[in-house]
């Protein structure tokens, strides 16, 4: 059966906020960064809610790697 691409669901930086346990400034520095994204939904910023989970991990995951030294 082929994989199909998950319905979107595009979110506010507060319930990315929420989801992460962190503040919504924090949301923009990482979007700032390069880290998350987001896009233009009418005339506000979104950010994919599947999308955003997966770079944050991916995000974490290389600090953790880069942060063991080659242990």
């Amino acid at each position: 059966m082929p994989e199909t691409e998950p319905k979107r669901n595009m979110v506010e930086a507060k319930v990315i906020a929420t989801l992460f346990g962190l503040t919504v400034r924090r949301i923009q520095q990482l979007t700032q960064d390069g880290v998350l994204q987001t896009e233009l939904v009418g005339k506000q910023r979104r950010y994919d809610l599947l999308q955003t989970v997966r770079r944050y991990i991916g995000y974490l995951q290389e600090k953790v790697n880069n942060k063991g030294g080659g242990k």
